[in-house]
Parts: C-alpha cells; structure tokens; sequence
C-alpha cells in the first residue's frame, strides 16, 4: 500500500483531485491520499462527495490544531503562503500518528 498525502484550499482543489485521478490510473487501487483540507469550503465539498473517492481520506484545518496547538499562533503570524508551507510538515506527522502508517509521500497539490 502506498500512502501520499497533500493538502489545498478550494482554489487549488481542481490540482487536489486531478492527483488523485493521476494516483488512481497509476497505482490502481493501492494507495491512499490523505488530505488536510485548508479551508471550509474544500472539506466540505470534499466530505460531501467522499463517495466518489474511494481513497481520499480528508481532515480540515481544524483537526490538525487541535493536535498542534502552536499552528494557530503560527497562522496569526505568517502569511497565507508561508502558513501553507508550514502546514506540509505538519500534515506529514499528522497523517503517519493518526493512522500509524509506517511511510508517507507528501505531494504537492499542483
């Protein structure tokens, strides 16, 4: 099983599933992709369509900080764009704690 995980906004969510389709005819059915979806708009869209992503995990920004706390204080301080880099590492932690997964591929949505 190959884990990936990315994370994206609903402007980027067109990149977001065209990685996943690309994930999908690739690696057949034997992947996962975690998504942190970074704003309400895309988790909700993407929540609401889960049935047509099979391997799409998705968590919103708000599962990750109750984890880290310190992301809010980071967000209040960095721009949008350097908050979103912040995030990458994150997610990365994130995703191998929450599902005990022994490896994890982060992919830039784009």
């Amino acid at each position: 099983m190959m884990n990936f995980c990315t994370l994206f906004d609903h402007n980027f969510m067109s990149r977001g599933l065209v990685l996943y389709s690309s994930l999908k005819e690739q690696c057949k059915d034997e992947f996962s992709l975690y998504v942190l979806a970074t704003d309400d708009i895309a988790f909700e869209w993407l929540k609401n369509n889960s049935n047509e992503y099979e391997r799409l995990f998705v968590y919103s920004l708000n599962d990750i900080k109750r984890v880290y706390p310190i992301l809010q204080k980071l967000q209040n301080e960095r721009t949008r764009a350097e908050f979103s880099w912040t995030l990458s590492s994150f997610s990365i932690r994130f995703f191998l704690k929450t599902f005990n997964l022994e490896n994890i591929t982060y992919l830039d949505a784009d």
